[in-house]
């Protein structure tokens, strides 16, 4: 039979203190002047965030620029097609024109994300730098629209890939 008494060898047992048994710690005039409290490891750790989020904002520019270049080449297409270059049918020039759609859709989210989360990474560097909290929260605000703007990408691109499949299987319903 196992040792539930406090100091006992059960792994799982709570603590002995418990919320009740602390006391407020005093709090100094530093920690309400408005200086931000990080220490150095923490100083660090943004600070490599913040390398990060400049790579990969400047991945998605770049992505952005692909995706502008096949844009340029979908409307080219597209414009072979009217003028009768190819022989097409008005049901490829409207996927052409959703594709392209499309393509600018999902640029202009790339570089709204790509703004957003330089701006963030800006933040966090100044809010370390000036040893201030306000940037810093400024930055956690800009990584939040971040994230949610990716979330709601995450949401069209999941529509986007299920929608055919109900369209191809409600097709063959019929038959």
């Amino acid at each position: 039979m196992e040792d539930n008494s406090p100091g006992g060898d059960n792994p799982y047992q709570p603590p002995v203190e418990s919320a009740d048994t602390f006391t407020a710690a005093a709090v100094d005039d530093t920690a309400t002047s408005g200086k931000m409290q990080l220490s150095d490891h923490g100083c660090i750790v943004v600070q490599r965030l913040t390398r990060w989020m400049r790579i990969v904002s400047v991945c998605q520019y770049i992505a952005t620029g692909l995706l502008v270049v096949a844009g340029i080449f979908m409307f080219v297409l597209l414009s072979k097609i009217d003028t009768g270059g190819f022989a097409g049918s008005s049901a490829s020039k409207i996927t052409i024109g959703m594709s392209i759609a499309t393509i600018l859709l999902i640029g202009l989210l790339l570089l709204m994300g790509a703004r957003w989360l330089r701006a963030s990474a800006n933040q966090f560097d100044e809010g370390v730098l000036a040893n201030e909290e306000a940037p810093l929260a400024g930055g956690f605000r800009q990584l939040r629209v971040y994230l949610i703007l990716y979330g709601i990408y995450g949401i069209i691109n999941l529509v986007m890939t299920i929608l055919p499949l109900v369209w191809s299987k409600a097709a063959t319903w019929g038959n």
